[in-house]
């Protein structure tokens, strides 16, 4: 894995920590976290500080998934759960909050210009396309049709959301086939591949618009990742 590669790992780690700190919707982070794949793709080589990085690409999302969060709130969560990473103290939280300081006046104001600055940074760096469909819709759609256990669903559900964090299948492949390849390596690992059809003319991926190269493509991206 390349540093920009750890990197972007770290930041996608950071977003979801803060996300969950200021209670935003899933959705939230999830945008976010295709935002920030997309910006790492477009320029790999900056060298702008992560938290901005993140700072922005939270903005952002909360505003596309009108889920509006305060500007205060958000620098100052993301430099919490930060400095948290930084200092090793995330399972000692107590002692970590007590070590923060909240960033107010001039110190505020400075960071609050660098997130509008860099929110228009990753605007124009992603061409204002900020327009994205996610996969969970389709994994649950798909869930629901084939009548999915609910191990099943869970553990392709937690598959679909560390392929946000730790792969750019959000950028290589359409949202049906990131939910079809976690689907199918879901019911590879609990042993139930046999529970959805499979045989023709009744093949579950064919009847749901997928092909068996995608989503097994998908789902070998995945199973990497678990290793």
């Amino acid at each position: 894995m390349s540093r920009m590669q750890q990197q972007t790992c770290r930041s996608g780690v950071l977003i979801k920590a803060t996300a969950e700190l200021l209670r935003l919707p899933p959705v939230v982070a999830t945008t976010a976290l295709v935002m920030l794949h997309r910006f790492s793709k477009a320029a790999p080589e900056h060298q702008l500080d992560p938290t901005d990085v993140v700072s922005a690409c939270l903005f952002v999302a909360a505003k596309v998934e009108e889920a509006p969060v305060r500007t205060n709130d958000l620098v100052n969560a993301v430099r919490f759960e930060a400095e948290l990473r930084h200092a090793g103290n995330a399972a000692a939280g107590s002692g970590a909050v007590a070590a923060y300081h909240m960033l107010v006046g001039h110190d505020y104001y400075s960071v609050k210009e660098r997130l509008i600055q860099h929110e228009q940074l990753l605007l124009r760096t992603l061409h204002f396309d900020i327009s994205m469909e996610h996969p969970h819709k389709y994994l649950l759609n798909y869930c629901a049709t084939l009548r999915c256990s609910q191990p099943l669903a869970q553990l392709a559900i937690c598959l679909l959301n560390d392929s946000l964090l730790y792969t750019t299948l959000c950028l290589s492949h359409a949202p049906a086939e990131v939910a079809g390849g976690a689907l199918h390596l879901a019911a590879v690992l609990l042993g139930r591949a046999d529970s959805l059809p499979s045989q023709p003319p009744h093949c579950w991926w064919e009847c749901l618009g997928l092909r068996r190269p995608d989503i097994e493509e998908v789902g070998n991206v995945m199973l990497d990742m678990l290793q």
